[in-house]
Formats: C-alpha cells, structure tokens, sequence
C-alpha cells in the first residue's frame, strides 16, 4: 500500500535529523500540504528513474537545460567558499612572494627565509609560544646574537666570539660556525648548512618540537 503524505507528518519527519533540518524538505512539504487541501495527495517511492515515463521525460529536459545557454548572471554553475578561500589563499601567497622578491630590506632574515610558505607558516603556528619566540629571532635576526646587539649599540664587535670567523649572525650561529660543527651535525647531518639547506631544516630540528 503507498503511503499518504499525511503519513509523513512532521514528527516522522523529525526522526530523521538530515531530513528534519532541510529547508528544501520543508519546502515540499509546504507545497504537498497546500495541494492536499484541495486533492487527495499519495506519496509513491519510485526506486529507479528507468522505464518511468514522468523521471524519463525528466531526466531529458534537465540535459536539455544543461546543454543551454545561461540566460542568468554567471557563474550560472556556482563556486563553493572552499574554491573562493583557496583562490584567497593562492593570491595573497603569490603576492607575499612578488613583494619578497623584490623588496631590499630585512638582510638577515633573506638568508634564511627564501620566501612566504603556507606550509611552513602553518608549521611555525603549531609551536608553543616559547618556541616560537625562539624561530621568528631565529628566522630575522632579532635575538641576542652580536650582529643584532651591535646595530642597536648595545655591542660594539658584530664578530662572532666562538670562531672570530665572521659577524654573529643567525645564519652563522646556525649554519656555518665551526664551535657547531660537531652538534650541527649531530642534528642536521651536516656539519656546516647553505642557506636553502637551513632552511628547509630547521623544522626538523629536534628542540624546536
């Protein structure tokens, strides 16, 4: 026997929660309880659209529609938040990158940091605020390391005081002073880092964890 839409009433619908909460659902039910006023109403399941002459002729003015051309403002098809986000996203990165390339400040920081990085960015956010204090002084240079202490004259030498080799620099101090070598290497693999190399691993440093 086929059940009657008075059968589908809104306490059955409601034990459905998808069902329940869909405006399109209640939008139907709406419709179906008007017309039942007038004309008795009887909810038939159809479980496949073949050899149905209504969900035929159906399915063939919906490929006609599809085939048409859009006589609205387009995109007639639509685009979901997610493509709209990462369409953002790829924006501000690729701009972020042009104003890096070609902006001539922050010396210290270009030795290490080749440019903006979304995954690294995500990775650097993840960390405690300690460590996190640690790298970005790390990555620009702004921490008690000579070179840095010297340009706000609180030191008067920028040479490092480990090898006297070159300025105390992050990059030095991370990459390239010989008093590390043994540690860096113990922690890298190398004993010295260029730097796209220390770049790329600083997050796998084992301290910054």
């Amino acid at each position: 026997m086929c059940p009657t839409f008075k059968d589908f009433d809104e306490n059955n619908l409601m034990k459905i929660p998808e069902i329940g909460r869909s405006a399109l659902v209640q939008e139907c039910g709406d419709a179906l309880e008007e017309l039942a006023r007038h004309k008795e109403v009887t909810l038939v399941w159809v479980p496949g659209h073949s050899g149905v002459p209504g969900n035929e002729k159906a399915d063939e003015l919906a490929r006609l529609g599809s085939e048409g051309r859009c006589l609205g403002p387009e995109p007639y098809l639509g685009i979901t938040r997610q493509q709209v986000t990462a369409a953002l996203n790829d924006w501000v990165y690729s701009t972020l990158k042009e104003h890096w390339r070609l902006s001539r400040g922050c010396r210290q920081a270009r030795d290490i940091v080749t440019g903006p990085d979304p995954a690294r960015s995500i990775w650097i956010l993840g960390r405690s605020r300690e460590t996190l204090n640690q790298v970005v002084g790390i990555l620009t240079g702004h921490c008690k390391l000579r070179r840095h202490l010297s340009l706000l004259g609180i030191e008067e030498d920028p040479t490092c005081p480990r090898c006297g080799e070159d300025d105390e620099t992050s990059y030095h101090f991370v990459g390239q002073c010989e008093a590390f070598r043994r540690l860096r290497f113990a922690i890298f693999g190398f004993g010295t880092l260029s730097r796209e190399e220390l770049d790329s691993r600083l997050e796998r440093c084992p301290g910054l964890h």
